[in-house]
């Protein structure tokens, strides 16, 4: 395979039933109010009062629904989820057993973007600063890593990234172990950058870097792995 991001985009970012969509608000699958509703799923999404919104917003004080459906109504949404048959444990609106629905198991968004007039689909050369998060419904299964790579893929492919930055908190542990998986790579730790609770002291922040081609290698390896495998008869 020549380039996995290109393939995912050819499947319109599906793999199985899992798939990447960009948040457009006349998509009949995006019921309204959507981004409440997912600000509502990282806020239930963890042991925490309000969930997985302070890592996923790090640094911003105010994580109220007003201030996070602002900020995010502002940029480009990728939604990543499953789609399942509906049965009767299934949300509203879907009515009918066994049709199709898109159940969210997380998104990510570009926070910052960095464009350049060199770059071209053949030739990609912007960066984005991105955010992610996968919801508690989704930790620990086979989807999650799923949704991570077609996510990743969708922002590859979608804004012509050379590369895609991160940041977090330095005692975010998990975040940091769960990314190095897709080939993320810690830059460097700026001492006193982020707030972390008001009226307290700066704290570190993490830089990470995931570099297209490193992406690019490990998603064909995982991919070709995975097909050799369903040819073997061991999954599928």
């Amino acid at each position: 395979m020549d380039d996995p991001i290109q393939y995912f985009a050819d499947q319109d970012f599906r793999y199985g039933d899992v798939q990447a969509i960009r948040y457009d608000p006349a998509n009949p699958i995006f019921v309204q109010p959507y981004i409440a509703k997912l600000y509502e799923r990282t806020r239930t999404s963890g042991r925490s009062k309000l969930g997985s919104l302070p890592m996923l917003f790090c640094g911003m004080m105010n994580l109220s629904i007003d201030a996070i459906s602002a900020y995010l109504s502002q940029r480009p949404i990728c939604v990543v989820g499953e789609w399942r048959k509906w049965d009767w444990t299934s949300p509203p609106p879907v009515r009918e057993v066994g049709t199709p629905y898109f159940h969210e198991l997380g998104f990510c968004f570009p926070a910052t973007m960095t464009k350049t007039e060199a770059s071209n689909p053949y030739n990609p050369q912007n960066s984005c600063m991105a955010g992610y998060t996968l919801f508690q419904d989704a930790w620990r299964t086979p989807q999650q890593t799923i949704c991570m790579f077609l996510g990743l893929a969708w922002l590859f492919h979608t804004f012509q990234l050379v590369c895609i930055h991160g940041q977090r908190y330095s005692d975010n542990v998990l975040t940091a172990r769960f990314t190095q998986k897709f080939g993320f790579k810690d830059c460097d730790t700026a001492p006193y950058m982020l707030l972390k609770e008001k009226d307290q002291p700066l704290v570190p922040m993490t830089l990470s870097v995931l570099l297209r081609s490193d992406f690019v290698v490990l998603t064909r390896k995982v991919l070709d792995n995975a097909r050799e495998e369903t040819q073997d008869g061991r999954i599928g």
